[in-house]
């Protein structure tokens, strides 16, 4: 599932690696993100990231294209 960094909230799991524009893992897959993860996201200008569904509750997102 894919989600705004806005939107993560603690113990969401990473679904696929985070890897830069160089090619280089900033955070690997099945990574549990806490407030410290989120704060390294923004600070990275990064705008969505992969995680697991961890549940039936959450409204799937739509990305924008451009992004």
């Amino acid at each position: 599932m894919i989600v705004p960094v806005e939107n993560i909230t603690d113990g969401m799991i990473l679904e696929a690696p985070l890897i830069n524009c160089y090619g280089q893992t900033l955070l690997s897959s099945g990574i549990e993100l806490s407030r410290k993860h989120i704060r390294l996201l923004k600070t990275w200008n990064i705008i969505i990231v992969s995680v697991k569904s961890y549940g039936s509750e959450e409204e799937p997102v739509e990305i924008n294209p451009e992004l």
